[in-house]
């Protein structure tokens, strides 16, 4: 629904409140760390009053995409940050060209307490299941797990790119994962 009415409503002063009540809260509680993912929405201007107002706190940016979505608001807040992770090895250079002053790789994972199968869930013959896209340093991990019956979801990149013989293209189940299957 959100999305849909955003196309008929004006965001920009929920933007501009939001920015302030982080700036508010941030002067608040006076946090060690501000951890921002993603960047959309957050503007340069108000990491920039950040810094100014908490000079030891730091600033993180964990960034789930690739630098291809980065529009100029998202690159001007990244000189801001004390650390940008990028979520593949190859784009740490891009993110550097673009401002950011410490980049990281920071592979994704999940957090098995929290993601857990349901209690509804079927007894599965499947030892790992991956759910993601395709990046050539992902394919090599599920590559190395030969003595494992591996699984994965996602999008055609799992067909298209992996080579012919690939085990993990073998292992694409043909769809992204989706509501109880994931």
């Amino acid at each position: 629904m959100g999305r849909h009415a955003t196309k008929f409503l004006h965001v920009e002063p929920w933007v501009r409140k939001g920015n302030l009540e982080l700036l508010e809260l941030a002067d608040e509680i006076r946090p060690d760390v501000i951890t921002v993912i993603g960047t959309e929405f957050v503007r340069a201007g108000t990491l920039a009053q950040l810094r100014v107002k908490l000079p030891q706190m730091r600033l993180v940016c964990l960034y789930p995409d690739s630098p291809h979505n980065l529009d100029s608001d998202r690159i001007n807040c990244l000189p801001f940050f004390d650390l940008v992770t990028a979520s593949s090895p190859a784009w740490v250079g891009a993110f550097a060209k673009l401002g950011a002053d410490c980049v990281k790789y920071l592979p994704f994972a999940a957090d098995v307490d929290f993601y857990r199968p349901s209690s509804t869930a079927t007894k599965s013959e499947i030892d790992v299941g991956f759910i993601g896209n395709w990046r050539p340093e992902r394919e090599a991990i599920l590559e190395s797990l030969q003595d494992f019956k591996v699984a994965v979801w996602g999008g055609a990149y799992w067909k298209t790119r992996t080579r012919r013989r690939s085990s993990v293209r073998a292992a694409w189940q043909g769809r992204c994962a989706i509501g109880d299957e994931f």
